[in-house]
């Protein structure tokens, strides 16, 4: 069963301390700032089920997870780590400092849904939608766009080793 983000501030909110902290271009405040329209749970709802299984966590939210992970080049249990203790990704992803931890697993089985149901490029999608509404690119061009890290260590590895023989 989907859980659904909710954005509000609260007494553990580092937004306001960490973002005057921030470069203008920095991945964290963009993230911040573009988060709740580039990240909706709606755009993941037909990988869960309506009302069976327990609650997941928010696939916008695990989403955005990914993001950082892939910006910062670590691996899943790293990822988990710095929701806990680094103010710029709490920033980016809108967590109060006290936000409960995220089992480090749980990131290797949002990758696997992703893949399940053809959405490992919907966040890149969704940012391509929102360059197009913006004016920053023309539909008529052709855009790349690398999401491989979306597929894991694992598949890679496959990937690599059986292209290599």
């Amino acid at each position: 069963m989907m859980s659904k983000r909710e954005y509000r501030r609260d007494l553990m909110d580092v937004s306001p301390q960490v973002a005057r902290k921030m470069e203008p271009d920095s991945v964290y405040r963009i993230l911040h700032e573009l988060g709740p329209s580039l990240l909706r749970d709606e755009d993941f709802a037909e990988m869960y089920a309506d009302r069976e299984g327990r609650p997941s966590h928010s696939p916008s939210l695990m989403a955005g997870i990914l993001l950082l992970q892939r910006h910062e080049d670590v691996s899943d249990r790293e990822a988990t780590e710095r929701l806990q203790f680094d103010l710029r990704s709490q920033h980016a992803l809108r967590l109060p400092m006290d936000f409960p931890e995220i089992p480090h697993s749980n990131l290797s089985h949002f990758r696997s849904r992703l893949v399940v149901h053809e959405l490992e490029g919907q966040v890149f999608d969704r940012l391509a939608e929102m360059a197009t509404e913006a004016g920053v690119v023309d539909p008529s061009e052709q855009q790349a766009i690398d999401s491989s890290h979306i597929f894991g260590a694992a598949p890679m590895f496959i990937r690599t080793t059986a292209s290599s023989k």
